[in-house]
């Protein structure tokens, strides 16, 4: 937490402005100008007192720890992003013992208020210990497998299937050499998949190590969601192949490769027996 005296600036850190400048051009120029503005705007509309702000995140959102009466709350900015809206709506359908709780939401500010969850602890911050790694699996398991809600005929987010469209476009392979030689070996497993599991849930989309946080009340509770529709068992991949080369680096060999899979092996095998998805389709 960096915490912010009442003499700080607001403008972003000069990492932030980079990308967003490259990414987004005169849009994110503009709104790196008026990003100050839009902070105070926020705290005023709230009733906010500034804390202090969280480091971690994506480049295209900032947030910041405040407190709004007696009550510990977080603020979630970014730039205008599609992200953002599906993201609102998956808080709205999840259950609300599961994920970070909503308190307020201005889509033209495309700001987020949120309970803060205390004490925040996220599962990444236990990788250091390659030895809890399967107690990890057994933390996140009831989010894994039954965070997901029924998607409704009417629900406006995104597939899966558009996911895998999008990402394997002839534009990001271009850019990708590496994974372009995977790709037909990662449709056949997807159809493979598909034709076991048919069920059409709202899946979180990026339930990883950071995503996890704990809450001294609730547990476990899930955050920051993309807001995704597919097969439940979608939700498993995330987890079980985030953060491999750290943990794998902690477990003090030479051979990283035999370490990482015979770490998502054990990943895989332990949220087998806490849930009904066989080990093979984990993997």
């Amino acid at each position: 937490v960096k915490i912010l005296p009442e003499s700080v600036s607001l403008e972003l850190d000069p990492a932030k402005q980079r990308f967003i400048n490259k990414r987004f051009g005169s849009i994110g120029i503009a709104w790196i100008q008026d990003f100050p503005e839009l902070i105070q705007a926020c705290l005023s509309q709230w009733g906010l007192t500034l804390i202090g702000r969280a480091e971690a995140g994506l480049a295209v959102n900032t947030v910041f720890f405040v407190q709004r009466g007696e009550q510990a709350c977080v603020l979630k900015v970014g730039l205008p992003q599609p992200e953002q809206l599906t993201e609102i709506e998956a808080l709205g359908l999840f259950s609300s013992d599961q994920v970070v709780n909503v308190l307020a939401w201005d889509e033209p500010k495309r700001a987020l208020l949120m309970e803060r969850i205390q004490p925040g602890l996220t599962l990444r911050s236990l990788l250091d210990n390659p030895d809890l790694d399967t107690d990890l699996v057994s933390y996140a398991a009831p989010l894994l497998v039954s965070l997901q809600v029924p998607a409704e005929e009417t629900c406006q987010l995104p597939t899966y299937q558009y996911w895998l469209k999008d990402g394997f476009s002839p534009e990001v392979l271009e850019q990708a050499t590496k994974l372009a030689q995977y790709v037909d070996l990662a449709l056949r497993l997807n159809r493979g998949l598909t034709d076991r599991y048919n069920d059409v849930f709202v899946l979180h989309g990026d339930l990883h190590h950071d995503n996890i946080l704990k809450d001294s009340h609730l547990g476990w509770v899930a955050i920051d969601p993309k807001g995704v529709i597919g097969p439940r068992i979608y939700d498993c991949g995330r987890f079980i192949h985030n953060f491999i080369p750290l943990a794998a680096d902690r477990g003090g060999t030479s051979d990283a490769v035999a370490v990482a899979a015979g770490l998502i092996l054990r990943r895989c095998k332990t949220l087998s027996e806490l849930s009904p998805y066989p080990t093979e389709d984990l993997i």
